[in-house]
C-alpha cells in the first residue's frame, strides 16, 4: 500500500534506530515485525500472535542484522482484544503486544521509548522499517513519512507505504540524541467512498502497562492461551 510511489528504502541495520528493530519468527508459521522497548522486550501487533480462542507467543526475535536472537518468554496484550473483532476494524485500538525475551538484546543494540501521542498529529516525520512480504528478511523503510490524523480509539492515520509483512512494525520519532516509539503498524482499512485508511496502534495504548511488564511484574508465560478477563 504505497502513497503514488513506493519510498522504501534498505537501512543501515547497524544504526539507530534501524538496529532497535527486527524480525518476529512464529514458530507455527508466518512473520511479523518488531520494535525493541526494553533491554529484553518488545513491541509488536497483537494479531501477529493472535489464533482462534487465545494467543500463541511461540516465537523467535531475530535482530535487523541477523547477528542476534532470542525467545520469546511471555506477553501482554489487552485483555479486551478479539481476533474476530479486529477483523472488523472495531478494535485496532487494541492491537497491540509487548514480549519479553530470553536475551538482553537491547544492552547491545539499544531500544527505543514508548511515547503517547496527544489529540493532534505529530509535527514532525515519522520513521517506519518492518519487513514486507516483498523483501524478505531485509529490513526496508520509509525514513521520512508523516502522522496524518490522530483518532480517539487510540490510533493514528498514517501516510508511510507499508504492505504485507510490516505489520508489528514501529514508528519512530527522533528526541534528541535518542528515538521514541510512537507506534505500531497495525492495518489497512479499504474505503471505497474515498482515500484508503493506514491505521497504526498509538503507543500510549500500552505505554502506562509498559513498566510494569519491563520489570516483570506482569504478563503471561507462553503457553497459556490467553490472559485473564477482567473482572
Amino acid at each position: 500500500h504505497f502513497f503514488r510511489n513506493d519510498d522504501r528504502v534498505h537501512v543501515p541495520v547497524d544504526e539507530a534506530p534501524w538496529r532497535y528493530m527486527g524480525q518476529l519468527l512464529i514458530d507455527g508459521g508466518g512473520t511479523c515485525s518488531a520494535t525493541l522497548i526494553a533491554p529484553d522486550v518488545i513491541a509488536t501487533a497483537a494479531h501477529c500472535i493472535s489464533q482462534d480462542g487465545g494467543f500463541d507467543a511461540h516465537a523467535t526475535f531475530v535482530s535487523a542484522s541477523g547477528e542476534h536472537r532470542a525467545r520469546v518468554t511471555a506477553y501482554l496484550v489487552d485483555p479486551a482484544y478479539s481476533l474476530e473483532r479486529f477483523g472488523r476494524f472495531e478494535i485496532n485500538g487494541l492491537d497491540w503486544a509487548l514480549l519479553r525475551l530470553d536475551q538482553p538484546l537491547g544492552e547491545t543494540l539499544g531500544y527505543a521509548t514508548p511515547r503517547r501521542v496527544g489529540g493532534r498529529p505529530l509535527p514532525i516525520d515519522l520513521m517506519q522499517a518492518g519487513y514486507a512480504w516483498d523483501t524478505g528478511a531485509v529490513l526496508t523503510g520509509h525514513v521520512s513519512c508523516r502522522m496524518l490524523e490522530v483518532r480517539l480509539d487510540n490510533t493514528f492515520a498514517h501516510a508511510c507505504d507499508t504492505t504485507r509483512g510490516d505489520s508489528g512494525s514501529g514508528f519512530i520519532v527522533r528526541n534528541g540524541e535518542t528515538f521514541d516509539l510512537v507506534g505500531i503498524d497495525s492495518a489497512f482499512h479499504p474505503n471505497v467512498t474515498g482515500p484508503d485508511s493506514y491505521v497504526a496502534v498509538s503507543a500510549g495504548s500500552f505505554a502506562p502497562l509498559a513498566a510494569d511488564f519491563i520489570a516483570g511484574r506482569t504478563g503471561m508465560p507462553v503457553g497459556r492461551l490467553r490472559p485473564p478477563k477482567p473482572r
